[in-house]
């Protein structure tokens, strides 16, 4: 799949606003799958590591902050190209904010800083989810924010 940046974050605004307007837990997929490509986008383009691949969130939980605004957490899966078919699990963050259903700004938040290396086996997601609840926005490793014009 190419990941064509305009692609992604139309969809992710629709299945936002979607989510917004619904609040369906049917959407969590799509919002995962949403996420899990806008950040491998974003991965590539800042020039990190080509074998590394995301393969979506699990323990995801939304919070609606504003009729417009979405705060999405949870650990996101990842792999390694290469001989290595095992998977790892990341503290992951995103924060939505949608007009319409045009994602007018976001932020991913991705890793502990200061641990950019580490390996968690998908087993350790209990911890790792205390350890996401007690994140404040300085201790994260890799953040990537981006807003688009007022409407």
């Amino acid at each position: 799949m190419t990941l064509d940046l305009a692609r992604l974050e139309a969809a992710l605004g629709r299945d936002a606003r979607a989510y917004l307007q619904a609040q369906n837990p049917d959407l969590e997929a799509s919002l995962s799958s949403d996420l899990e490509y806008l950040l491998q986008w974003h991965w590539k383009d800042r020039g990190l590591s080509n074998w590394r691949w995301f393969d979506g969130l699990t323990g995801m939980r939304i919070h609606v902050i504003a009729s417009g605004r979405l705060d999405i957490l949870g650990l996101m899966t990842w792999g390694e190209t290469g001989n290595d078919t095992r998977q790892w699990v990341e503290v992951f963050r995103a924060d939505l904010r949608v007009w319409n259903e045009t994602l007018r700004s976001y932020t991913l938040r991705l890793g502990r800083r200061g641990e950019e290396s580490r390996k968690i086996d998908l087993d350790q997601d209990k911890a790792l989810q205390r350890e996401l609840d007690a994140m404040s926005n300085q201790d994260w490793a890799y953040v990537f924010p981006v807003l688009r014009q007022s409407p």
